[in-house]
């Protein structure tokens, strides 16, 4: 019998010595394990992206022809971004919107409302997609919706072709690792039922020879405890519960198991380790290993693996709902909330970008949230941090042919 065949088939029957039959498991219902339940190593990861980039600040911005960008803030799409659907919060809106993308497949339906954009994210799993004639077609609630109707948005890293056409579909990891995300729910279900009362250890009863089971032969104690044991004590049906020696005995345990407890905690870190790879989460975010060691990078690492790739992808699934001509707009997150440290390091940090001629001071002080002062929308230039304007430029220059003047009639003074 395979390692997890105990889980699919009825328990074994097999003799004690004597006439008493031993079973060496549970009832039949005990055994009829979920395979495809929830499994929490992926959920964790599903909520770590989820926690990560629902939160952030998506905005519509439109390119300079002089470089840089300007923020739009009354287009149709740049309000419907900051205010999706008016009957949740923009918070609950984008966290649907992303768990659905990491399942495989997130559908929004959009429409005007005296001229400005309205979502409705559609429940996923009532959404039929079906190809006509290469074109997508979303059947839900009883009608039938188009692309022009409906924003579809894929888990961009594994897409499943759908019929003849070039049109496609997500696959979000679960499903893409199914087969690891059993294994390690058949281990999760295998410790709840042989470990969860007493890990790593055994139980026995030690009879007290002074009771009415004293004295018995061994064939007739079996023939007393054992339905009791099989009822209080032993199986799945237990496992977590208080345990009630029958009376006349005491329960104990042995450290039979210890070994074979560490080799399936071993294997099962390393499921998990692997399951959390497939959802793109370092497995330190999602557990205590290497908790406080490399946190910050591994965050960082997670931002530029797996936040900024799957961000971008939304981004340019929204900037799909632009008209043609509008070329110049882009949609974009921002991730400066998930750079922050602490107040130390970010004012040090922000001192270092303004005398560097990076940013204006006003823009260290609004990523302090703090408010503009006057002046501060200028780059100061590292040589004395006055603003770098045109005035201040001509002004300098004008000093320094001064001095160059004077330097020049010293010289001639000493030749004579």
């Amino acid at each position: 019998m395979g390692f997890f065949d105990r889980f699919r088939h009825k328990p074994e029957i097999r003799e004690a010595p004597g006439t008493v039959p031993y079973v060496s498991g549970s009832s039949d219902s005990q055994f009829n394990f979920p395979w495809n339940s929830i499994n929490p190593i992926s959920e964790a990861c599903i909520r770590k992206i989820v926690s990560t980039i629902a939160p952030l600040k998506i905005d519509l911005f439109a390119h300079r022809k002089g470089g840089g960008r300007a923020l739009m803030f009354t287009h149709s799409l740049a309000l419907a971004l900051k205010n999706p659907d008016p009957n949740i919060t923009p918070l609950q809106f984008y966290s649907g919107l992303v768990d659905d993308i990491m399942r495989g497949n997130a559908y929004i339906r959009y429409y005007k409302i005296s001229g400005q954009i309205v979502f409705e994210k559609l429940h996923r799993d009532d959404v039929q997609l079906s190809v006509e004639n290469g074109k997508k077609i979303f059947a839900y609630g009883g009608q039938t919706l188009t692309e022009k109707e409906v924003l579809h948005i894929p888990y961009p890293f594994d897409l499943v072709k759908i019929g003849p056409y070039n049109v496609y579909k997500g696959r979000g990891p679960a499903e893409k690792y199914a087969d690891l995300i059993a294994l390690d729910n058949a281990l999760n279900s295998y410790i709840k039922m042989y470990f969860a009362n007493s890990p790593g250890k055994r139980a026995y009863l030690e009879v007290d020879k002074d009771s009415k089971l004293g004295g018995k032969s061994l064939d007739e104690m079996y023939q007393a405890i054992l339905p009791l044991i099989q009822k209080y004590v032993s199986g799945a049906g237990n496992a977590g519960r208080l345990m009630i020696p029958p009376p006349g005995t005491k329960l104990g345990s042995l450290d039979a198991t210890q070994n074979l407890y560490a080799d399936i905690k071993s294997l099962k870190e390393l499921i998990e380790r692997q399951i959390a790879q497939g959802h793109g989460v370092q497995y330190s975010l999602i557990s205590e290993t290497n908790k406080y060691g490399s946190l910050e990078a591994n965050q960082l690492q997670f931002l530029a693996d797996t936040i900024e790739p799957l961000g971008c992808h939304i981004e340019q699934s929204f900037n799909r709902l632009l008209s043609p001509s509008e070329t110049a707009l882009y949609c974009k997150y921002d991730y400066k909330a998930m750079l922050r440290s602490d107040i130390k390091t970010t004012v040090d940090y922000l001192t270092k970008e303004i005398s560097g001629a990076l940013l204006t001071p006003n823009e260290g002080r609004d990523s302090l949230d703090l408010p503009a002062v006057d002046g501060g929308d200028t780059i100061l230039f590292p040589a004395s941090l006055i603003p770098l304007t045109q005035e201040n430029i001509e002004a300098y220059f004008a000093a320094a042919k001064e001095k160059l003047g004077q330097a020049h009639m010293g010289a001639g003074d000493d030749k004579q």
